[in-house]
């Protein structure tokens, strides 16, 4: 809730420098401010009782526990962390020695590997659908959509930030009561249909969108047209979205948005000109905007691996693609995330840690394929 919160704040923040100097500059920068005043507490920050404890700092440890729990409870909490960092111990003698060693134990244990594979299943799986694209370029996006001002741009993605927080709410109040696998299910195909709603969206507003006008384009001076316009093979097949892919502006026309308009080159200047004549100006502007230790590293790893991916490759994707392709390319890698997760994931809803390895050990299958008794029902073992 605090991130998609903060992602949020972020978005209002962001919204009232759209109309001052330095713009996304003012964005990056205010940034910065939350970032000292975590590094301030950070160093009143105390250790961790049980890496004080390892490091035979029992005093230490004692002193720090002294002053979240009651006086009457600091010796069972000492005793209990002295057992957890014994068991800690054992298990990592077993697990192998350095990262390496560890992760290579991990992998010949059946329970871990299979937690592995659900873990980075989900990881990947909630980055592939393409959330982080729509959040990191929502203003962009919505100017693909037709609305050109970046004031307005920003409002309109702070629907999108507002309704993650609604979502996140929402989960936290079900997610106990439904169980996390159920709610992954629905929700990849809730995703699945809005990626191929939103890939439509996209297809139509691209045949629809105005054409490019030869007069239009010429009126601002021939220095003023986009160069790949000016060269293309044939420029009458060029339409708004076909001159925003090449990394040019769209100017629309004085009489109606929707009229042919022209394909200028990017650049302040022009733009100017453009909104001084009375006109909408249409551009791409980004705003820069013990093995469960490491297995959760390795789920952390696959989780933002396959954020910069997704990140890194979207202006890219939506050149080669087109903005409805690109969608329906999410869709297609939400679809395979759905089967892995329906394969892969156990629900553990009111489980402990113990049950939850049994589950593992035992191996999961979905009801539909679980083995099932003579009278059809699925086989409960003890």
């Amino acid at each position: 809730m605090l991130i998609t919160g903060g992602q949020f704040l972020s978005y209002l923040i962001n919204l009232a420098f759209t109309k001052a100097p330095g713009t996304w500059r003012w964005m990056l920068g205010v940034a910065g401010l939350p970032a000292v005043v975590q590094f301030i507490l950070m160093l009143s920050l105390p250790e961790s009782p049980r890496w004080l404890y390892r490091e035979n700092k029992v005093d230490e440890a004692r002193a720090i526990l002294a002053k979240i729990y009651p006086a009457e409870e600091v010796d069972d909490e000492l005793k209990a962390l002295h057992e957890s960092v014994e068991f800690e111990k054992a298990e990592e003698g077993t697990a192998g020695n350095g990262m390496f060693g560890k992760l290579k134990g991990a992998l010949r244990n059946t329970v871990v590997r299979r937690g592995l594979y659900a873990g980075i299943t989900v990881q990947v799986a909630q980055q592939f659908v393409g959330i982080n694209t729509v959040m990191y370029y929502s203003p962009t996006i919505v100017q693909f959509a037709g609305f050109a001002s970046n004031q307005t741009a920003m409002a309109l993605s702070l629907i999108t930030s507002g309704l993650n927080v609604v979502g996140t709410l929402i989960s936290m109040c079900f997610v106990d009561r439904y169980g996390r696998r159920r709610l992954m299910i629905i929700s990849m195909f809730g995703i699945i249909s809005c990626l191929v709603v939103l890939a439509g969206v996209f297809y139509y507003a691209a045949e629809n969108s105005p054409k490019i006008s030869n007069l239009e384009s010429a009126r601002f001076g021939n220095n003023s047209t986009c160069p790949a316009y000016g060269s293309a093979s044939n420029p009458a097949s060029w339409n708004c979205m076909t001159c925003l892919k090449q990394d040019c502006a769209f100017c629309s026309s004085k009489v109606k948005d929707l009229a042919p308009g022209a394909c200028l080159a990017a650049n302040d200047n022009i733009r100017d000109s453009c909104r001084e004549d009375r006109r909408t100006w249409y551009s791409k502007e980004i705003y820069p905007l013990r093995y469960r230790g490491i297995g959760g590293g390795i789920a952390a790893v696959s989780n933002w691996t396959a954020n910069l991916i997704v990140s890194e490759t979207y202006l890219t994707l939506t050149k080669a693609l087109g903005s409805a392709g690109t969608f329906l390319l999410f869709a297609g890698f939400s679809f395979i995330g759905l089967i892995f997760i329906y394969f892969l994931v156990p629900e553990t809803k009111g489980m402990q840690f113990e049950e939850v390895e049994k589950l593992l050990q035992k191996g999961f299958k979905p009801k539909l394929f679980a083995p099932k008794d003579t009278k059809g029902k699925v086989k409960v073992e003890e």
